[in-house]
């Protein structure tokens, strides 16, 4: 979908700006994607993968196949 900026480097960060100040259809794209990301920040999701990655390695310690 998108690329994921590095918060420290300062021309990267100065050109994203400048693409969603001066490219509508850019700026649409990130609303539109960003408000589906933040929806699924939910600590229902992040609990759900944390215990599902606990099932998988208790599994694998008790010799099971990992799903």
């Amino acid at each position: 979908m998108h690329s994921r900026l590095i918060f420290w480097d300062i021309d990267d960060m100065a050109d994203a700006i400048y693409g969603l100040l001066h490219y509508e259809a850019l700026s649409k794209m990130f609303i539109k994607y960003g408000r589906i990301e933040v929806e699924n920040m939910k600590w229902d999701f992040a609990a759900q993968k944390v215990k599902s990655i606990y099932e998988e390695m208790i599994a694998v310690s008790k010799g099971m196949p990992m799903t």
